[in-house]
């Protein structure tokens, strides 16, 4: 277990030059036999025909099984750059060595029906504006495109499990067959990942507590517990009927904005039904901009759980998804996959700091996800983690464990055993 970091890492560069490089024939398998390639000519002419007869902003770049059948497992990413095999390069590694079908493609602002009403709607917050005239990346732009994946495109069996995975900061680690029992495990139509804090804490976290309002997320048995939107599961129908809930709760015009109100909206009446009026500027605000308050607005409106659209869990045992921000130091390694410490107490992150860990009262140990998100505080320790992983996924290499990880030392000293 003493073998440096960056002699695993190297092994792994390697490789993963030769699958996001050339044909890329190492490792995609079936696939490069059996379909029309992404840039073919004859490719490009199928899905300008579907676009023009639809009259959809959703782009495909790539998708591994192009004649969608029979159901599958099929992985939804959303990135708008032509370097995606670079900047995706650990997921599109990850996903063709278990030989799960993928999709990459991004929203056509410039043909997005709904963009003069989201520009209304904008207007409504100023922090909406500063992002718009800012032209700051849209991350609701991959709730649009990966609902015109599910219904206009025509891209994906209406029965296959619809997973969506962040693109530049996500790691795949078990089979399509794991992926389709552990979904199973849930009871449930839609599965969300987790993570330990609401974020943004900006406006709904604020408040909440300005208006002494319940935390709107289902309790749990360990503190995971708060919509993370990087990463989703359903069947396509399901995933379909999850946004069209949405639309149908807080946008009845046509063309679709895709802006979320804010939460409150829903909460302040019901648990103040007799308390002041709040200021219009406060319950017409709307985001049109960031993710993570519409999965934040779902719940805070019930609809995650209302009989009136799909039932929806978030995996707060991290059985399936582990969104690893603030969560580094309860990850070891062994082989390949990630194990993920829910009860015992770990060990400091440093030796020097007296505290130590939480100790979550979990029905069990540990768990073994299959999706690793390293998002906000832990997305700097995505390639080095990832690259151990890859290097451990090659043929003939010696299964190691390692222990919990003090990944500012890995940082900061890379040749520091891992």
């Amino acid at each position: 277990g003493t073998k440096s970091f960056t002699v695993q890492a190297a092994a792994a560069r390697s490789s993963l030059a030769d699958m996001v490089s050339g044909d890329g024939r190492q490792l995609r398998g079936r696939e490069s036999r059996s379909r029309v390639g992404p840039r073919s000519p004859v490719r490009l002419l199928v899905l300008a025909a579907a676009w023009l007869a639809s009259g959809c902003a959703g782009t495909i770049i790539y998708n591994s099984s192009p004649n969608p059948t029979t159901p599958s497992v099929v992985v939804l990413t959303h990135y708008d750059k032509t370097d995606y095999e670079e900047k995706c390069a650990p997921l599109l590694y990850s996903l063709q060595l278990q030989r799960v079908n993928y999709i990459v493609g991004y929203l056509n602002e410039s043909a997005f029906p709904g963009r003069e009403r989201r520009h209304a709607e904008c207007a409504k917050s100023d922090r909406c504006v500063e992002r718009e005239e800012g032209h700051v990346f849209n991350n609701q732009n991959k709730f649009v495109w990966a609902y015109e994946v599910v219904t206009q495109l025509a891209a994906i069996h209406p029965d296959s499990l619809v997973i969506f995975a962040d693109c530049t900061d996500v790691y795949l680690m078990c089979s399509a067959d794991e992926l389709e029992r552990k979904f199973e495990s849930f009871g449930a139509e839609i599965v969300h990942g987790a993570e330990l804090k609401m974020w943004p804490f900006d406006r709904l976290h604020r408040m909440i507590s300005t208006h002494r309002l319940p935390d709107p997320y289902p309790e749990a048995p360990t503190p995971i517990r708060y919509g993370n939107t990087g990463q989703y599961a359903g069947r396509a129908r399901q995933v379909r009927a999850y946004f069209e809930r949405q639309r149908l709760a807080w946008e009845d015009g046509t063309p679709w904005s895709w802006c979320c109100p804010t939460g409150v909206r829903f909460m302040y009446p019901k648990h103040h039904p007799n308390g002041p009026a709040l200021p219009a500027r406060e319950m017409e605000e709307t985001d049109c901009f960031n993710d993570q308050r519409c999965i934040h607005t779902y719940v805070a409106a019930g609809f995650h759980n209302d009989g009136l659209g799909p039932r929806m869990v978030f995996d707060s045992m991290s059985d399936m998804f582990l969104n690893a921000n603030r969560l580094l130091h309860r990850i070891s390694t062994h082989g390949a996959r990630v194990s993920f410490n829910l009860s015992q107490a770990a060990e400091a992150l440093r030796k020097k700091r007296a505290r130590r860990a939480q100790v979550w009262r979990a029905p069990k140990e540990a768990s073994l996800p299959c999706w690793l998100h390293c998002s906000g505080s832990s997305k700097k320790y995505f390639e080095p983690l990832t690259r151990v992983l890859m290097a451990a996924s090659r043929p003939g290499a010696v299964v190691r464990s390692y222990s919990a990880i003090d990944f500012g030392d890995l940082i900061a000293h890379p040749n520091a055993p891992f």
